[in-house]
């Protein structure tokens, strides 16, 4: 694991890594990922839509 190569034991980073861990950091940037991507599927969408409502009144031109 990642940690293991970089914090020694008794060092300033694992202590750091330990509090991210009690505060549950590593759940919180999971939902923030899982949110921020369900919005950018949303968003596409409503791209996708704009567009198409586009392309077609300019096919009726």
């Amino acid at each position: 694991q990642l940690r293991d190569l970089v914090a020694t034991p008794a060092g300033t980073t694992i202590r750091g890594l330990k509090v991210l861990e009690e505060r549950a950091v590593k759940a919180a940037l999971m939902e923030v990922v899982e949110k921020s991507a369900e919005r950018s599927r949303e968003l596409g969408e409503e791209i996708d839509k704009i567009a198409s409502a586009l392309l077609a009144n300019s096919d009726s031109d």
